[in-house]
């Protein structure tokens, strides 16, 4: 079962520089690598916003770079990583194991844009870190992200400028505000575009 958007969500083109494609295992390894640490800290930019007992939500997790210290965050709470290949889920998975976090970890394939429908409302944050403009659907997906949040819930919104466009980026920010969140912090970085959204 798969957690469904409005329709206006669904009907509305993307926007110039949407270019969607499926992220290669291969990419996931190096974005999986510890060098990727001297230039992106995932503890620091999760920090403030993952609480023990947290209820997480990861959308595309590659192959855990995010997904293992928000873990660590989150202590008895839950991290669900969904991702539309199972062999991304499969080899997250065993890395979980690995590093003794399986038990807080749950791998889920969905469909693009779409998000199991018992998340609704349950969710304390959402990650979606280089993930929304690679969608067939960003506004379904972002509708979907939404609906998942429940009141107070924040929407971790991070794009890279290399690949994502200020004006796709603009437009995904348009699309959670349409779904009722507002944004309480908004930043632009050499590498990247990032924004939080609260329910």
């Amino acid at each position: 079962m798969t957690f469904t958007s409005s329709a206006s969500a669904r009907a509305r083109p993307g926007p110039a520089g949407h270019h969607p494609h499926v992220c290669p295992p291969w990419i996931a390894w190096l974005l999986a690598s510890p060098l990727r640490r001297l230039v992106e800290d995932p503890s620091s930019t999760l920090g403030p916003w993952v609480r023990p007992g947290s209820t997480v939500l990861e959308v595309g997790p590659g192959f855990g770079f995010y997904t293992f210290p928000a873990a660590r965050l989150v202590g008895d709470g839950r991290i669900v990583c969904v991702d539309v290949q199972s062999r991304m889920l499969k080899v997250l998975e065993r890395r979980a194991r690995r590093r003794a976090l399986g038990d807080r970890i749950e791998c889920r394939r969905v469909e693009d844009g779409e998000l199991p429908c018992d998340l609704g409302g349950q969710v304390d944050l959402v990650i979606a870190i280089n993930v929304v403009h690679e969608s067939v659907a960003p506004a379904r997906l972002m509708a979907a992200m939404a609906r998942t949040l429940r009141p107070g819930g924040h929407l971790l919104l991070v794009e890279p400028r290399g690949h994502c466009v200020e004006e796709l980026f603009a437009a995904e920010v348009r699309w959670g505000q349409a779904e009722g969140l507002h944004v309480v912090d908004r930043t632009t970085r050499r590498m990247v575009w990032r924004a939080v959204l609260e329910r």
